[in-house]
């Protein structure tokens, strides 16, 4: 019971904080993560992959290793099944784009699993993330800054 209540409170924590802005999160690849899932399992990571399959009512896709897709011609993929978490606020990635998911890998009816917060598949914010291990935001107003008249108080 406390490492459920640990898991949801870490999860909360994650999809309200800005981490990828803030720190460098590791890296790693689909293949990777089936090969080693004990490795990874219950830890945030960024998720380097091609998105494969997308069901839209279920909030789902699945993920495939970039290095599948340059590889032999003819070899069947190895993929990773990843939920959307965060409802409405995540756009559902397209098939055949090349993202990185930030989330949790988690194991799901004894399947390797991922628990998806953020996605990117901008191209330019990839190549940054894979890079740099970070992103950084753009300046500016954020969802959810509040700097009208209303972020202070009148004292009238």
């Amino acid at each position: 019971m406390k490492a459920e209540l640990l898991s949801l409170f870490t999860a909360i924590a994650f999809s309200t904080s800005p981490v990828l802005a803030q720190s460098k999160l590791q890296i790693v690849g689909v293949d990777e993560v089936l090969t080693n899932p004990d490795r990874y399992r219950g830890k945030i990571v960024a998720l380097h992959g091609i998105v494969e399959k997308v069901a839209l009512e279920q909030k789902t896709f699945s993920f495939i290793d970039s290095k599948s897709i340059s590889g032999a011609g003819g070899t069947t993929a190895r993929s990773l099944a990843a939920t959307m978490q965060g409802g409405s606020q995540l756009d559902i990635p397209k098939p055949g784009l090349e993202a990185v998911a930030i989330g949790q890998v988690g194991n799901k009816d004894g399947l390797t699993s991922f628990s998806a917060t953020q996605v990117f598949t901008n191209k330019d914010e990839v190549s940054q993330i894979l890079t740099q291990g970070s992103i950084r935001r753009k300046p500016g107003k954020r969802p959810g800054d509040n700097l009208g008249r209303d972020a202070q108080p009148s004292r009238e």
